[in-house]
């Protein structure tokens, strides 16, 4: 005798489990790419800066020693505004000569 390895069910229930197994391994999937994408809100991106952006600051990195206070005050608002905190040392250093130095 012949066994059937098939079962005698109707064909539709087979599609519809294989549409249920599909649609949990999806919503895994989505919980797996929301997770990995709060992990990076919580770290935060390490000095990812775009190149326009990068090229502005190093530009304007010479400004910070200008005799001018005014132009010091002017590029250390804008490195304050659209640089990543790894370059603010550089703002601080300039301000601090600014404190020291004769006022205008």
């Amino acid at each position: 005798a012949v066994v059937s390895t098939q079962s005698t069910g109707d064909p539709n229930k087979k599609s519809e489990e294989k549409i249920k197994d599909s649609e949990e391994s999806s919503s895994e999937e989505d919980e797996d790419s929301e997770e990995e994408f709060m992990n990076t809100l919580r770290t935060g991106p390490v000095d990812m800066v775009d190149p326009d952006l990068r090229l502005l600051l190093q530009a304007c990195r010479p400004l910070l020693q200008s005799r001018n206070s005014a132009v010091v005050m002017q590029v250390a608002q804008m490195f304050y505004h659209c640089a990543p905190e790894s370059e603010i040392i550089h703002v601080v250093k300039a301000l601090i000569r600014l404190l020291k130095g004769k006022r205008e």
